[in-house]
C-alpha cells in the first residue's frame, strides 16, 4: 500500500489519506506541503505522467510564490500532467528536459548559499 508523502517542518511524512486523481503517492500533497513550508523558495518540477495529479499543486506553488517548471509536452513520454498543468496554471517556464536539468544548475549555482 502506497502512502501519501507530506513535508513536515524538515521531516518527510508519510501517511495513508485518500489518492488524489487516484495517486498515492500525490504529487499534489507533496508539493502543496512543501510549499506551505518553503513558500516562494519552493521550486517545483512537474514531469511527464499519465494523469492531472501535479495540476493543483503547481498552481498551489505558484500562488505562494515559488518558481514552477512544467517539461514541455512535446517532449514529454506521456503528455497528460503537464497539458493538465498547463491548462490550470500560467507557469514560469515551459521546458525540454534538458533545459531543466540547466535551469537547476544555474539556480543552484546562483542561490547556493541559500538553498535548504
Amino acid at each position: 500500500v502506497l502512502s501519501n508523502c507530506a513535508l513536515l517542518g524538515m521531516l518527510f511524512d508519510l501517511d495513508f489519506s485518500e489518492p488524489v486523481f487516484y495517486c498515492r503517492p500525490s504529487i499534489d500533497v507533496t508539493f502543496e506541503s512543501v510549499s506551505d513550508v518553503y513558500k516562494e523558495k519552493t521550486i517545483a518540477i512537474l514531469l511527464s505522467g499519465a494523469n492531472e495529479d501535479g495540476a493543483e499543486g503547481l498552481f498551489y506553488v505558484k500562488r505562494q510564490g515559488g518558481v514552477t517548471i512544467v517539461q514541455d509536452p512535446q517532449s514529454a513520454q506521456v503528455k497528460t500532467m503537464p497539458e493538465a498543468a498547463l491548462s490550470k496554471t500560467d507557469t514560469h517556464w515551459v521546458l525540454k528536459d534538458e533545459d531543466i536539468s540547466l535551469l537547476m544548475e544555474a539556480i543552484v549555482t546562483l542561490n547556493k548559499n541559500y538553498i535548504v
